[in-house]
């Protein structure tokens, strides 16, 4: 309590007079904590300046924020290197000398417009930690900076770890001595900017978000968090996609005090070399992919086993594909400009191949194998874009390896004996997904990292451990929600069509075969038993008859004596023929 009366009293008793002065002496006011929206004019040294009457503050943290402009931000009116930051989202951490009152920065803008940029400062005192106060590696000595490393599918993020904020001109502790190690946890947080908004008002909205420690709290979604130590690497790499503007923020927490401390935010859009290379435009391209993963999932869908032998050429050719450009990564020195061509052209090969099996062994369990296997993959990549997929045990190739093949064998296996249900089921799943991601891709929305989450693990180099989070925007909200329903429609529908006709449609020319093999040999007809049956049957009238007593002859001629197969024939000639 006592800790928080000081910066209550310099905040009503300070006066900040931040003066952007430009020719006109355009003066802004501003509230110490509070961020303010505020126009710098180009190709001038602007002055900020804080006035306080409070004499035990330990240091002052100023930021500023703009869209697209490098800003030059410095404690020295000639921007030395080892006392000035430079880029679009700048910050500078200032000690407080003894009896100091007032802090001066200077700004500058090179172009021909000017600049508007959010601006914040905030004060703190000697129970805070210290953002940056161990720094090794950046130009100025304390640098609360968050260095971003953006990338087209994960962006690496980086800061120097904190000290302890001491009184004015006293020494900071060692960063090695224990009090340091023992008192400091790390928070790393980020707040998704609104899909496919590049303006400067959504920049500026998502940016105030992230710079007081409550507002971080409040608006920031926690990535990764560690506690200080002679291993602890202040380094975290995030998933990320082109054109999804993200703010990232870390708070640092000293334990004896409970006080918390923000390092300066950053801004990216992962658009690779800068913000101008962004798009959100739907391409031709785009129309193009969502129509036929339209077509073919409302296939799946609703008539996937009822037309099983074209799902098997569609289920052929996408395990095939995907797992030519899965080979095809592993050297790591072919583009996707060549990957990806080659793998989509020889995959038609493997859907023609999958269906000539069928032809040539119709076995529904074999067939419908693969289609379980492509589903399990599915089902995989689903569980490991959640929580789960951040568990430290999935860092090792072979870990992530097993556990995601479990996984896609656990559904085929659990199924096979349920050859029926399992096509009609995966036919559904892979519809269903199919028919949303024709929605998904011109939203640019979070439904398609399901699929190309597990890709990029399987083919970049060093991506296991890349902390799986994604934005979850109303869109992707909808859609993820609306595909279980989709697959217990498609699962109901073919059922219910296939309620009563043969499970499989076996080729004829194969079903004849199998069938005449399937009949036990004791039921079994053939010429040579049919002609021995008949010759049986009459030898067994003939002694019917040779049995009964002969008719009178005075009524008949020979009949009866002469009947062939007769025995009394047989005997007469066997007697001549003895004579």
């Amino acid at each position: 309590m006592w800790s928080v009366l000081p910066k209550a009293l310099c905040s009503v008793l300070a006066v900040l007079s931040s003066l952007l002065t430009n020719g006109a002496g355009l003066v802004l006011e501003s509230r110490i904590g509070k961020s303010t929206v505020v126009t710098i004019p180009a190709n001038e040294t602007t002055t900020a300046q804080l006035s306080v009457s409070v004499e035990n503050i330990s240091y002052v943290l100023i930021q500023f924020h703009c869209l697209s402009s490098n800003i030059s931000l410095s404690t020295n009116a000639t921007f030395p290197y080892d006392a000035t930051k430079r880029g679009t989202d700048v910050g500078i951490l200032t000690l407080s000398g003894k009896r100091q009152k007032t802090f001066t920065w200077y700004i500058h803008v090179e172009g021909f417009h000017d600049v508007t940029a959010v601006y914040y400062l905030d004060i703190h005192y000697a129970d805070e930690p210290l953002p940056g106060g161990c720094n090794q590696v950046f130009n100025i000595p304390v640098d609360p900076s968050i260095v971003l490393k953006p990338g087209l599918h994960r962006t690496d993020v980086w800061f120097q770890l904190a000290n302890m904020a001491v009184d004015q001109d006293q020494s900071f502790p060692n960063c090695e001595s224990n009090m340091v190690l023992k008192n400091l946890t790390y928070d790393v947080y980020v707040y998704y900017l609104a899909s496919r908004d590049l303006s400067q008002e959504e920049y500026f909205d998502g940016v105030q978000k992230m710079l007081s420690p409550n507002d971080i709290l409040l608006y920031g979604q926690k990535i990764f968090s560690f506690s200080d130590g002679p291993t602890s690497k202040s380094t975290v790499a995030v998933t990320s996609q082109a054109s999804q503007g993200a703010a990232y923020a870390v708070l640092v927490t000293r334990l004896d005090t409970g006080l918390k401390a923000a390092y300066v935010t950053a801004v990216t859009y992962s658009c690779g070399t800068g913000k101008e290379d962004c798009t959100t435009a739907i391409t031709g391209g785009k129309i193009v992919l969502s129509i036929v993963f339209g077509s073919l999932g409302t296939f799946l869908l609703f008539f996937g086993h009822r037309f099983f032998k074209v799902t098997q050429v569609l289920v052929g050719y996408g395990f095939s594909s995907l797992l030519l450009y899965i080979v095809m990564s592993v050297p790591q020195t072919f583009e996707d400009s060549v990957k990806l061509p080659v793998a989509l052209s020889l995959g038609i090969v493997g859907g023609c191949l999958w269906l000539a099996f069928w032809f040539l062994y119709p076995f529904p369990v074999m067939s419908v194998f693969l289609a379980g296997l492509v589903t399990g993959y599915l089902i995989s990549s689903v569980l490991f874009i959640t929580p789960l997929a951040n568990v430290t045990w999935w860092v090792t190739t072979f870990n992530y390896a097993m556990g995601f093949v479990c996984v896609i064998l656990l559904f085929a296996v659990v199924l096979m004996a349920f050859t029926k249900l399992l096509s009609i089921l995966s036919c559904a799943v892979i519809g269903g997904y199919l028919f949303l991601m024709s929605v998904a891709i011109p939203l640019q929305s979070s439904l398609r990292l399901v699929f190309l989450n597990s890709v990029y693990h399987q083919t970049e180099e060093n991506y296991l451990g890349v902390k799986v989070i994604f934005p979850f925007h109303t869109e992707d909200i909808i859609l993820f929600t609306l595909w279980p329903p989709l697959v217990i429609l498609g699962v109901v529908l073919q059922w219910h069509r296939e309620k009563g006709r043969p499970a499989f449609d076996i080729p004829i020319w194969r079903g004849r075969t199998r069938s005449l093999e399937q009949v036990p040999q004791q039921y079994s007809e053939n010429d040579e038993d049919e002609e021995e049956n008949n010759t049986s049957s009459r030898g067994s009238d003939d002694e019917r008859r040779w049995l009964l007593p002969a008719r009178n002859p005075g009524y008949g001629s020979s009949a009866g004596r002469n009947v062939p197969g007769n025995p009394r024939n047989g005997r007469s000639k066997n007697k001549n023929m003895l004579t």
